[in-house]
């Protein structure tokens, strides 16, 4: 007698849906199934203006408004030494040992 080659499984449990890209039927209990549970809602109505939809050139112009405004502070917060009211540049020149001439480092510095 032959040994028994078939075997016993179970259903997979986790359902895959091998192409889920593919467009179904619109059957009536398809489309009942789709709307279970939603509610009726105004999609359309976006509150504030900035829940409102901008346009490409609209986005494009906001983000370089923001980086020229960002290029601005940069340059602010770099001229602490610029301007009328800018700080002093004050250098220090200490010699460390004793054979050291801070004399001739200025000069050299002042090249």
């Amino acid at each position: 007698m032959a040994p028994n080659t078939e075997q016993h499984h179970h259903r997979s449990t986790t359902k895959v849906s091998h192409k889920p890209f593919k467009s179904r039927h619109a059957t009536k209990s398809y489309i009942k199934e789709l709307t279970k549970g939603k509610v009726e809602t105004d999609r359309g109505s976006r509150k504030t203006p900035h829940q409102q939809v901008m346009s490409k050139i609209d986005r494009r112009n906001q983000a370089k408004q923001i980086r020229q405004i960002k290029q601005k502070e940069n340059v602010k917060s770099n001229s602490v030494f610029a301007g009328h009211d800018g700080a002093p540049r004050l250098i220090a020149v200490l010699p460390l040992c004793q054979d050291c001439d801070a004399v001739l480092a200025i000069q050299k510095l002042n090249r």
